[in-house]
């Protein structure tokens, strides 16, 4: 690893052992907690015609040996709210796993694949 992403991954860990909260992944009937750092960001963008659009993708980062396992479907409890993982997890190569979440409103598809 280089001294960027060796001072790159220290970081990190000392923004996860700062600002993490407790999680909890609900995979079927078996539940774990970990620690992440939690965004939930709100983006609105304007129209020409007027009115706005809202788009909206929370995310959260844990350590990658935190979140191993964890897959599209799977639910996530951070701040008392319920969240899918909407997309696969990425890990960022110095340690740190993103995982981005949408709302669970309990009409979400069981299955990753949805054909037409």
């Amino acid at each position: 690893m280089s001294n960027w992403q060796v001072c790159v991954s220290e970081m990190d860990r000392a923004l996860i052992n700062e600002f993490s909260i407790p999680v909890i992944v609900h995979q079927g009937n078996d539940h774990r907690e970990l620690k992440g750092v939690f965004d939930n960001p709100s983006v609105l963008s304007s129209i020409p015609g007027g009115g706005y659009v809202s788009s909206q993708e929370a995310e959260l980062y844990a350590k990658d040996v935190d979140a191993l396992g964890i897959e599209v479907r799977d639910l996530v409890t951070v701040a008392n709210k319920q969240w899918i993982v909407i997309k696969p997890p990425e890990s960022d190569g110095t340690g740190l796993t993103k995982l981005v979440l949408g709302v669970n409103n309990g009409q979400q598809s069981p299955s990753v694949e949805i054909r037409y």
